[in-house]
């Protein structure tokens, strides 16, 4: 005869493994979900982790890259500064063999054909203008192809020598000043030394 004792005990049991099964399922349940926010959290977290480095990686990109632009800027303009102390030197120099050609007789006779050169393409001038030095040096030469009707003007000392004039009627002028010709050819010069330094370059690389 089943007891009342019994029927407690298999109620009790009956009723245990029920709420064992509904709890277990509760929490198989919770832990799906736990598992499945954990792992879309790290998901979140990893790329937020990727996004980050993405950033930290394009920021140290564009830092380099500016940095080798300040760079290049900085090689060009003292590159662009050390060419123009060069042409500078380089026409100084010239300049001051122009100084020294105009103490020879070489100049004397190039001044003598340019006097009558002028001559022949002037019937009369109204302006002649010479340095002072050769004012004095050459006065004579220029007396005896031009007479004295016109006026004789200093040139300033960097036309270094050579001769201005101006026709007659004062609508033409020659210019064979030293200093032109120095002007004239610095172009090419800068061309000349940029070809060198092109070439100095290219053997340093």
């Amino acid at each position: 005869m089943i007891t009342l004792e019994d029927k407690i005990k298999t109620f009790s049991k009956y009723v245990y493994e029920k709420e064992r099964r509904s709890s277990e399922m509760k929490l198989d349940v919770h832990r799906k979900q736990n598992e499945e926010r954990i792992q879309k959290e790290m998901e979140k977290i990893k790329a937020q982790c990727e996004l980050q480095k993405e950033r930290q990686k394009n920021t140290l990109e564009m830092q380099r890259n500016k940095k080798l632009s300040e760079l290049k800027r900085e090689l060009r303009k003292r590159c662009y500064q050390e060419k123009k102390q060069i042409r500078k030197e380089l026409m100084d120099k010239i300049a001051q063999a122009l100084y020294t050609y105009t103490e020879t007789g070489d100049y004397e006779e190039w001044m003598k054909k340019t006097l009558q050169d002028i001559r022949s393409e002037f019937d009369e001038i109204s302006t002649m203008a010479l340095t002072k030095k050769d004012q004095q040096r050459f006065g004579t030469m220029v007396d005896d192809l031009f007479g004295q009707g016109f006026a004789v003007k200093e040139l300033p000392e960097e036309s270094i020598g050579g001769v201005q004039a101006v026709n007659g009627s004062k609508t033409e002028m020659i210019d064979e000043t030293l200093q032109r010709k120095l002007e004239q050819s610095e172009e090419k010069i800068g061309i000349l030394l940029q070809e060198v330094l092109d070439k100095v370059g290219e053997e340093d690389e």
